[in-house]
């Protein structure tokens, strides 16, 4: 875990928390939001942070590997994004209305059981601190483009 949180590329220890700058500059942005009609006032309240916190890494062990690696597991309840990202969710749920989404590994067999590709070769990929290695900003900006092709240059400002 400390290999993790020593990593700068990932992380990075502040002087300061900036929780509450983060709070208000969120909640400033979410009023704008409002204002202009682009969310809902249900969505400004679910989204509105209030008495937030830092986020709380912990490690689950991996009982089935050699030497018990620790999972990392950040919990994000309180977090500043915490709201934003519940009324993100609701908000872009019709998204996953596709034969592409795979909702949980019961799904993922059910539709494995009714694939008929007998000459088909599947593989699977072990991949090592999936979250940690995904480029955000690269992440972001290509979900972006594929929701709206045409709109490139809206920005939203503080």
């Amino acid at each position: 875990m400390e290999e993790l949180l020593g990593d700068n590329t990932k992380f990075k220890l502040v002087d300061n928390d900036p929780t509450i700058t983060n709070e208000d500059q969120l909640i400033r942005l979410l009023s704008r939001l409002k204002k202009d009609n682009f969310i809902t006032e249900a969505e400004y309240k679910v989204a509105k942070p209030s008495g937030s916190r830092l986020a709380r890494l912990y490690g689950l062990p991996k009982l089935h590997k050699e030497n018990c690696p620790l999972r990392p597991v950040m919990s994000a309840i309180k977090t500043v994004n915490y709201g934003l990202g519940k009324m993100l969710t609701s908000r872009l749920s019709h998204l996953r209305q596709s034969q592409y989404v795979i909702k949980d590994s019961s799904d993922f067999v059910t539709k494995l059981t009714n694939t008929k590709n007998v000459d088909k070769l599947m593989i699977s990929f072990d991949v090592v601190s999936l979250f940690t290695n995904v480029p955000l900003t690269f992440t972001v900006d290509y979900i972006l483009d594929q929701l709206y092709p045409n709109i490139r240059n809206l920005v939203l400002q503080v």
